[in-house]
């Protein structure tokens, strides 16, 4: 009854023991970090890190090795110690070997769907830290955050990748070309996103590497926007662009219909426009999508999909799959405790983070494989997240070498009503960072 559960979990632990023998290459000093027997192994410490909650750090601990008898039982700076030695890219590549272990047994039409997107992540509040400090327009103090960049399987529900900034030096389309060379297989892949990754730079990125993309763009009459200045009709339209990308302001300026200018150094990192001292052109071909709203606006949406398989209520059906990411974030923060991290130092904060990560990965993949029997109700049912979250994290924490028959029992014990076409402002309320001193027991 319990099958995925011990898929999974046996799974991340021969992961960590693989992190294990590799550990030179992810603690702070090889050769000397963890070569000694201590109450707290490499192991214990991912596995702490990768089970806390929202709660202050002594109800962590005390959650973790309660069960240990007196003379094994460690102290909280003993923790932090161990802690201390190891990288926050161990917990990196623990994220992409889990996730690329996990079975990807969902597609769409063949395809992988991949929503890229980013979020604000508050942090403890630190003024001299100007990347990561944002500052406040009413005149009160400002707030730290890091920005996560992440490329979320929508199908399959797990993060595939994802890429950690301070958020005053982030940048969306930079981190999704970086993104995009961890992608194993490019040909059956297609990047939704949002219209922070409108570039002719990120396309052109995309289309080199074999993918397909949906992002969408600003209406056809707002400046700035891609489809701007190329005089389409205003009305819903299925149109293909054949255009030219230049550093050339000769070219741009000549005929700025079919010549568009890149900025200089988005040109020469990658296209390489110039060569020999010859302004040179890189073909583009387009896809502009736009329908409308119920509200009557309209939108429009860029791809390179063609018109017989993917027709515009297809592109119009995909980019709405892209919501999934969105609600990712929201049991990553709130479900699993990302908004509630519990260090100061900007390493202990990766760590965490990419903790938080791969137990989303871990949890979603367990409820998966659940299966709810519907009955004649109004509603139909599926396994209430949170407590799939609090169940997995108790078990884990307990390391047991057999796993109890009844965890997947016990999940259909908790169930939530699916309300489809439920409708909320969306607030964008800013919130702050929960003071150490004042988190729940």
């Amino acid at each position: 009854m319990n099958s995925e559960f011990t898929y999974n979990y046996e799974l991340l632990m021969s992961l960590i023991s693989e992190l294990e023998s590799e550990i030179n290459s992810f603690v702070t000093r090889p050769g000397i970090d963890f070569s000694r027997k201590r109450k707290i192994s490499f192991q214990d410490t991912i596995l702490f890190l990768l089970t806390m909650r929202g709660g202050s750090l002594n109800t962590a601990f005390f959650d973790f090795f309660s069960c240990r008898s007196q003379k094994d039982l460690p102290s909280l700076s003993a923790l932090q110690q161990q802690r201390a030695k190891i990288h926050p890219d161990a917990f990196y590549h623990l994220l992409h070997r889990f996730s690329r272990s996990l079975p990807s047994e969902h597609d769409y039409e063949g395809f992988q769907l991949l929503a890229c997107d980013g979020s604000d992540l508050n942090i403890f509040y630190n003024p001299d830290d100007k990347d990561s400090c944002k500052p406040s327009g009413s005149g009160k103090k400002g707030s730290n955050q890091l920005h996560l960049h992440a490329l979320y399987d929508l199908c399959n529900k797990k993060y595939v990748d994802v890429l950690i900034e301070k958020t005053m030096v982030s940048n969306e389309s930079r981190a999704l070309i970086q993104m995009l060379r961890n992608i194993p297989h490019p040909d059956r892949t297609i990047i939704l996103a949002d219209r922070g990754y409108e570039t002719y730079h990120v396309f052109a990125h995309i289309m080199a590497k074999g993918l397909s993309f949906v992002i969408r763009t600003k209406d056809i009459f707002s400046k700035g926007g891609i489809s701007h200045g190329f005089r389409l009709p205003d009305r819903e339209l299925d149109e293909e662009l054949d255009f030219f990308i230049t550093r050339s302001t000769v070219h741009s300026k000549r005929d700025p219909i079919r010549y568009k200018k890149l900025s200089p150094r988005s040109a020469f990192d990658f296209l390489n426009l110039e060569k020999d001292g010859k302004q040179a052109v890189y073909p583009m071909h387009l896809r502009l999508v736009r329908f409308q709203l119920d509200t009557g606006e309209y939108e429009c949406i860029v791809t390179n999909l063609g018109k017989d398989r993917f027709p515009p209520e297809k592109i119009k059906e995909l980019y709405h799959l892209r919501w999934g990411i969105e609600t990712s974030f929201r049991k990553l923060k709130y479900n699993i405790g990302v908004s509630n991290l519990h260090s100061k130092k900007a390493e202990y904060v990766e760590q965490e983070i990419y903790a938080r990560i791969i137990m989303y990965n871990f949890c979603e993949s367990v409820t998966a494989h659940v299966t709810v029997k519907q009955k004649d109700q109004k509603y139909v049912y599926q396994i209430n997240f949170t407590m799939a979250v609090h169940i997995c994290k108790i078990f884990l924490q307990k390391s047991c070498s057999t796993i109890p028959p009844h965890i997947e029992t016990l999940l259909l014990q908790y169930l939530t009503p699916v309300r489809p076409g439920r409708k909320f402002p969306r607030s964008k309320k800013m919130k702050g960072f929960v003071a150490f001193g004042y988190r729940v027991s």
